[in-house]
């Protein structure tokens, strides 16, 4: 082996040790469970019978004061109702669809998250039913976060 060939193969293999160490001690992701990596933000959250959110990912929106969520689905789904059982971030406790602000769109909302987390909390969840015409119920839900 020629000298140019062990300093190639020395190069190369300097290269690998530092990659399998960067990888192994570099720091990992925040913890999604963790408020921290939370954010809230205003919501549009598409709805349909079959599914009840169109993204799982929209069965737990969080919120904070003063920003809107809208729930929207085609009219061929139908009305739909969102109802909290004892409390609800919003004012009222019930809501039922409306002509949407797009074509061929029912909709709840913009409805503007009107309160902060109980004192000593820095989020509380509101648990709601999604009923289609009297149909199949969901049960997603709404935080609302703070400082």
């Amino acid at each position: 082996m020629t000298s140019l060939q062990k300093i190639s193969v020395s190069l190369i293999a300097g290269a690998l040790l530092a990659t399998v160490v960067l990888l192994v001690l570099r720091p990992g992701p925040g913890h999604a469970h963790n408020l921290q990596y939370v954010a809230c933000d205003t919501a549009k959250v598409g709805v349909d019978p079959a599914n009840g959110t169109t993204d799982k990912n929209d069965e737990i929106i969080f919120l904070c004061k003063g920003q809107t969520a809208t729930w929207i689905a085609s009219t061929s789904s139908g009305n739909f109702t969102i109802s909290f059982a004892d409390a609800s971030l919003f004012g009222q406790l019930s809501y039922t669809s409306t002509p949407g602000a797009t074509a061929n769109t029912v909709q709840i909302g913009p409805l503007i998250a009107a309160i902060d987390p109980p004192p000593g909390s820095h989020a509380k969840d509101f648990k709601y039913q999604l009923m289609f015409n009297g149909g199949k119920q969901f049960d997603p839900h709404v935080i609302i976060m703070g400082p």
